[in-house]
């Protein structure tokens, strides 16, 4: 998820990932949250390990980053 602008915490922006991502969680094969803020990758983190997701942090999308999850998503619709 690319979260690069949020800063600090939000609870509504806690309720909105639990909302769009709890119902898939079985589907998700990782998370990376993308954020310069130390919190916010650390509260994505969490998140992750409460839906049993493996899940990384770093703190922008590089251009080898997009390149690998855009990978991902034209096998998943393959």
């Amino acid at each position: 998820m690319d979260v690069c602008c949020v800063q600090g915490y939000a609870s509504a922006a806690r309720k909105a990932w639990q909302t769009a991502l709890l119902p898939h969680r079985k589907q998700l094969l990782s998370l990376t949250i993308a954020s310069d803020s130390s919190l916010t990758r650390m509260g994505g983190t969490l998140f992750g390990a409460f839906l049993g997701t493996p899940c990384r942090s770093v703190p922008e999308l590089t251009p080898e980053l997009m390149a690998h999850i855009e990978a991902i998503e034209l096998d998943a619709t393959a």
